[in-house]
């Protein structure tokens, strides 16, 4: 997408989408596969969140709705962004915005999972849409009682591992039912996630087919102009 839009391309506008991977966390400076696990952001995370909403002040971008997954580190960013913008806005969490989960894989170093499963299963697992990691067979993690009856079982599901593919699916159904809807009535959302969810979004936003974008950057928001029936029409970082 271009940096800047055209005169033409801002007057189709309808809707704003700002997409924001969570600052850097203590597992991200280390190199570890974090997943699910419910890891914190160190110093440097939370100044990147600083100056994210400090970016997103002084262009004006003042979100109607804001979300985030339930892990620490994602509404930790959402937490200190609007902070600094001075928002008051109802924080809303789901487990569907969680990051796609590494089963097997989660928790380990680069170099642990390379040793333990492989080099191409770990290269197949981080880029190709399609590919699962190797599959947990642990108990599903804590937060069950927080979990409506009938997401249970996709829930525990999600917890044995996740291809990008598989993520995106699990996130479709809040994006069809509560987010796309309010785009669609022309509100700016924000949105604070995790680098493999916000990839598959990007990529079903361009095309429909969810091929996931590049890797994100911690800390940064991108913001994308949406047209009436959620097209992209440009999309910058900020």
């Amino acid at each position: 997408m271009t940096a800047n839009g055209t005169d033409a391309t801002r007057s189709q506008v309808h809707a704003t989408l700002i997409l924001m991977r969570h600052g850097e966390s203590v597992w991200n400076r280390s190199m570890r596969l974090t997943g699910w696990a419910d890891v914190a952001l160190n110093e440097r995370g939370r100044e990147q969140a600083r100056q994210a909403g400090l970016a997103l002040k002084e262009r004006g971008l003042t979100p109607d709705a804001c979300y985030s997954s339930r892990l620490g580190r994602a509404v930790e960013t959402l937490d200190i962004v609007l902070d600094t913008l001075g928002s008051t806005l109802a924080r809303k969490q789901s487990w569907r915005i969680n990051e796609r989960h590494y089963g097997a894989l989660q928790g380990l170093y680069w170099w642990q999972a390379v040793l333990r499963f492989g080099v191409g299963p770990v290269l197949r697992c981080r880029w190709q849409a399609d590919f699962r990691p190797p599959l947990s067979e642990d108990a599903p993690g804590s937060g069950a009682d927080e979990i409506d009856a009938e997401e249970a079982e996709e829930w525990q599901r999600a917890q044995r591992g996740e291809s990008l593919a598989d993520a995106l699916e699990r996130f479709l159904p809040l994006w069809k039912t509560e987010i796309s809807p309010a785009l669609s009535a022309g509100s700016c959302l924000l949105i604070v996630a995790h680098n493999n969810l916000l990839r598959g979004l990007i990529g079903y936003l361009a095309d429909g087919d969810g091929e996931p974008a590049p890797p994100l950057a911690t800390g940064k928001p991108w913001v994308l102009q949406l047209d009436r029936d959620l097209r992209v029409l440009d999309r910058t970082a900020v």
